[in-house]
């Protein structure tokens, strides 16, 4: 994924706030996760700036509500495990601590913004950072936050300018998810500027994941080449159904038969992967795959929507091939 992540380091680098949208099971988290939970990468991809980097994620689902208490309470919380890990910023975890004490207290809610804030200025007077707020499958709460949520969020970012960015995670295109209204808009204009698509995996980084299940196996074994690039062109890369397709072949032992696809679209879990993909797409998008699967070209905003995420290409004929043979047949049935 160096191709995406270093888009994200890019826009991190210059202080800009980014979007990454991607299909259920592309692989979204995996990447964010990665850049927090490994400081060689980020030593990698931001060089000395590193340790001025705090890249602090919040997981939306595991969100009480999607609301402003509980956004800002986990925002805080974020700081605190953030300075907490760091022996640099240890003397100020008492504080943090205490801001997110008060406000996990009952009535404490109405000071989460105000605490957050104090959070931020308290790691901010202790040394130059820039905080990184990942967002992670954040869906949710941008269709149902209340405005004032999303004004706040941009009003943080205009305090503390370049010094502090959003990377949110989403299935859906940001402009999908909410009718754009005047908080919306203060929001979403700071963010959809860099918005990177998450595709399938590419060969190379495709063949690394066969190989890491396969070492995870209660008795590794190595995966013969045939077998791996018949999986990978089965599920076209796609992380969650080539994960699903490998157990489904017993660890690949069956993907040299020659009726793959066919029991490959006979299995529960692959077809399970099918409609996370499907049901993260919108009402044009599954039209144009249905013509794309009927041999017509796809076309207006879905064509663009769908190559965007990888999951058609087009031939010279200018029809639209799926991006594998399994999500095809899904497609087929759907229609």
């Amino acid at each position: 994924r160096s191709e995406i992540i270093e888009l994200i380091a890019e826009s991190i680098r210059a202080g800009e706030s980014c979007a990454l949208v991607g299909v259920g099971s592309s692989g979204k988290s995996n990447i964010i996760r990665f850049l927090h939970d490994r400081a060689d990468a980020r030593e990698h991809y931001f060089s000395d700036s590193s340790r001025r980097l705090l890249w602090l994620m919040v997981d939306c689902n595991a969100l009480d509500a999607y609301d402003e208490p509980s956004l800002f309470t986990a925002m805080i919380d974020s700081i605190a495990r953030a300075a907490a890990a760091r022996s640099d910023l240890g003397t100020l975890t008492q504080t943090l601590d205490g801001l997110y004490r008060e406000v996990v207290s009952p009535g404490g809610g109405i000071h989460a913004f105000r605490n957050l804030r104090r959070a931020i200025e308290t790691v901010r007077a202790a040394g130059d950072f820039q905080f990184a707020f990942v967002l992670d499958d954040c869906d949710k709460l941008v269709q149902v936050a209340p405005p004032t949520l999303l004004r706040r969020l941009r009003a943080l970012r205009d305090e503390f300018k370049y010094k502090l960015v959003y990377i949110t995670a989403t299935r859906r295109e940001l402009h999908r998810l909410r009718p754009l209204s005047p908080e919306f808009e203060t929001f979403y204009e700071i963010i959809v500027v860099r918005s990177f698509a998450i595709g399938p995996y590419a060969d190379a980084d495709a063949r690394f994941m066969l190989d890491r299940l396969a070492s995870r196996l209660p008795t590794p074994r190595a995966l013969d080449p045939l077998e791996a690039r018949l999986l990978i062109q089965a599920t076209g890369g796609h992380g969650g159904l080539l994960k699903a397709a490998f157990f489904a072949t017993r660890a690949g032992e069956t993907a040299l038969d020659p009726d793959l696809i066919d029991a490959l679209t006979h299995d529960s879990s692959v077809m399970d992967e099918c409609r996370k993909v499907w049901e993260s797409l919108e009402e044009e998008e599954h039209e144009g795959l249905i013509a794309a699967a009927n041999g017509k070209p796809i076309v207006g905003e879905a064509r663009n929507a769908l190559m965007y995420k990888g999951l058609v290409r087009e031939r010279t004929d200018g029809t639209h091939a799926l991006f594998c043979p399994v999500f095809e047949a899904y497609v087929k049935e759907k229609a």
